[in-house]
């Protein structure tokens, strides 16, 4: 996360630790957080952790937008419904919404892709100009990788676990 190169949108994982070190008294905020996998933060100090969350707040903005071609896209960890207001997002996002608000292929307006993951799908699926690229690699179905190529979403980039 330290190399100039490095970009990345935030996750929940990713919030929770900030959260986390907010408020490290808060036992239930804790045990939520051990229950969705954070219990990897047991060996480490306040301190440490503290550290972890001033560079994540640091390199990992909510939404990262880039111009491509002349062509505006963005990325996201999670569904977003507006992208210039971010204020509901963030608490949705930690608290496990997986779910995608389909809303009739209308799209984000000012972006020729928006790409988001968090939201499992058996495939690559497109709403609009939504990307959802989740395909449960984390439950050892399908890990998704999406190239644009000619401003077009190149899906060959699908892998099955053996």
């Amino acid at each position: 996360m330290n190399e100039d190169w490095f970009i990345s949108a935030k996750g929940n994982h990713d919030r929770m630790v900030e959260r986390y070190v907010s408020n490290p008294s808060n036992i239930d905020f804790k045990e939520f957080w051990e229950e969705q996998g954070g219990r990897w933060n047991i060996k480490y100090g306040l301190e440490e952790m503290s550290n972890m969350a001033n560079l994540i707040h640091d390199k990992m903005p909510l939404v990262v937008k880039f111009i491509r071609h002349g062509k505006r896209y963005m990325v996201a960890h999670a569904n977003i419904y507006d992208p210039e207001d971010l204020s509901s997002y963030d608490e949705r996002f930690i608290t496990q919404d997986r779910t995608i608000h389909h809303n009739g292929h209308t799209p984000i307006p000012g972006y020729e892709f928006c790409f988001f993951g968090h939201t499992y799908n058996e495939d690559l699926s497109i709403d609009g100009n939504r990307v959802y690229i989740d395909t449960g690699a984390v439950f050892g179905k399908k890990f998704t990788f999406v190239r644009m190529y000619k401003d077009q979403v190149d899906s060959s980039y699908i892998f099955e676990y053996d």
